[in-house]
């Protein structure tokens, strides 16, 4: 991607190791919430976790939508302008969206009360299948701790909220999330260099805390429907390599996985990406949710099934009217 002069100046003014990027002259609304908005849902659960109800949260992108692609809407427009902070990852990839609003809005307000969690490029690692930097960092609970600690120190600079109600809320989501890593750590003993296939390259933190070794992913490029010949290559490796495990993204249907499954006698592991469905409503129901998903793969469902189980109702309700027709011409014979 090419980045234009005044794209730079923008992502200068963005990124820096000082998150503050101004003094705060913020003051609570007329009921005493102060108005954030998140540009990811784990973002937004993780000022809940250390605020609490003392300011009103409008996530912008949730587990219902694919951050890759996402265009705003009219609502998180006006959410943004009116808002008296905004989180954002701090990823190219996944606020490009936020970047050239800025742009071009021209606003400065935008800019002065705009935060980036944390600096990617310090924890970003490359990525084998994709040759390129994995975004998805916030899947491993140790870099959510650290942002979980940037969050604190920004909302301590601006010297808004309780220090130590903050203190507090950031110690038990903390021990929440070193339970998790513990627990992961554990499972790693049991999964260390276990093969899989992955859908989509999003869960490499996640996976490589557990020891997994991820050998292909099904989606070639974001966005692009994978070829024939690329499945065809990863159903012949999986064969000779006995791999026997998929990991797929939960509520994205895609029929290559099922196909692929049933090709190579696999199971499936459906693992969440961000918060915000199917009951993982917080960065730790969404850890808690993939953990035990793991220990859970599933087999794909038989192929047709859902068809050949109707089949009989079909056949019953096709005679029945036949027999409803017939008797109906009788009756207007006697008639």
């Amino acid at each position: 991607m090419r980045w234009n002069t005044t794209r730079l100046i923008v992502i200068l003014c963005i990124i820096s190791h000082n998150p503050i990027l101004a003094e705060s002259n913020i003051q609570p609304t007329q009921n005493g919430q102060v108005q954030i908005v998140t540009t990811l849902s784990f973002l937004g659960d993780m000022v809940y976790s250390i605020l609490g109800d003392n300011v009103a949260i409008y996530n912008i992108i949730d587990g219902s939508v694919d951050p890759h692609f996402y265009e705003p809407t009219s609502e998180a427009i006006i959410k943004l302008d009116e808002s008296d902070f905004i989180i954002a990852l701090g990823s190219p990839e996944f606020d490009e969206w936020l970047i050239q609003y800025i742009e071009n809005s021209g606003s400065i307000n935008l800019l002065e009360k705009l935060y980036y969690v944390i600096d990617v490029s310090e924890v970003e690692q490359i990525d084998p299948i994709t040759n390129s930097p994995n975004p998805h960092i916030w899947l491993s609970p140790v870099i959510g701790k650290l942002m979980i600690e940037n969050l604190f120190n920004i909302f301590v600079s601006l010297d808004l909220f309780d220090y130590s109600n903050m203190q507090t809320n950031k110690n038990v989501i903390n021990n929440q999330l070193d339970e998790y890593i513990s627990e992961m750590n554990e499972l790693k003993a049991y999964y260390i260099g276990t093969k899989v296939v992955v859908d989509h390259p999003a869960f490499m933190y996640f996976l490589n805390l557990l020891g997994f070794i991820r050998v292909a992913a099904i989606e070639e490029k974001e966005g692009i429907e994978p070829s024939a010949h690329h499945i065809d290559e990863i159903t012949n490796r999986m064969i000779e390599e006995e791999i026997t495990l998929i990991i797929a993204t939960k509520n994205q249907e895609n029929p290559d996985v099922l196909q692929l499954a049933r090709n190579t006698n696999s199971n499936i592991v459906y693992l969440h990406i961000l918060p915000g469905a199917e009951n993982v409503e917080s960065y730790v129901k969404l850890l808690e949710f993939n953990i035990n998903s793991i220990q859970n793969p599933v087999p794909p469902p038989e192929e047709d099934s859902l068809n050949f189980s109707l089949i009989p109702l079909v056949i019953f309700f096709a005679i029945y009217n036949l027999i409803k027709i017939k008797n109906k011409k009788k009756i207007q014979i006697v008639s």
